[in-house]
């Protein structure tokens, strides 16, 4: 009994150093030039629908699937937040008027947010940092989160 505790241990000990964790950190871009980096309590402002302009600019925000396993790890790391408290604080903001939930994509690859991305031009969107294409403007950089 005393040795399958051990081999038990010792298995789980040797998987859980084996399988790295995985760490993300998302990055909050647009392709509008003219947006300059924001600070962490203008995109929580942002992000939790308190405001819709930046320096003077009316943006419009892109939000990833329901279903996208990094829509949850975003709120998370920028909010401290799961995506059905995300969805009551956008219900609060939109029924009474102050600000528009963001257009949420079919699709959470690269190309879908790109393509949303040339067609808004104040658009602002966010990706993990592995995934972020060359030749964005950068607005800014969330925690890591596990």
């Amino acid at each position: 009994m005393k040795t399958s505790w051990l081999s038990l241990i010792f298995v789980t000990l040797i998987i859980a150093v084996a399988s790295p964790a995985t760490a993300y950190q998302y990055v909050i871009f647009s392709l509008n030039s003219e947006i300059k980096p924001l600070s962490k309590s203008q995109t929580k402002m942002l992000y939790r629908g308190k405001t819709n302009h930046i320096q003077g600019i009316n943006v419009h925000l892109v939000d990833l699937p329901t279903s996208s396993k990094h829509k949850e790890q975003f709120y998370r790391a920028l909010l401290g937040k799961n995506p059905n408290q995300m969805q009551i604080i956008w219900a609060r903001q939109s029924f009474s008027g102050r600000a528009k939930a963001p257009f949420q994509l079919r699709k959470s690859d690269t190309r879908s947010i790109l393509s949303w991305l040339e067609k808004n031009s104040t658009g602002i969107a966010y990706l993990p940092i592995k995934e972020v294409p060359r030749n964005v403007n950068i607005l800014y950089i969330t925690k890591k989160v596990d």
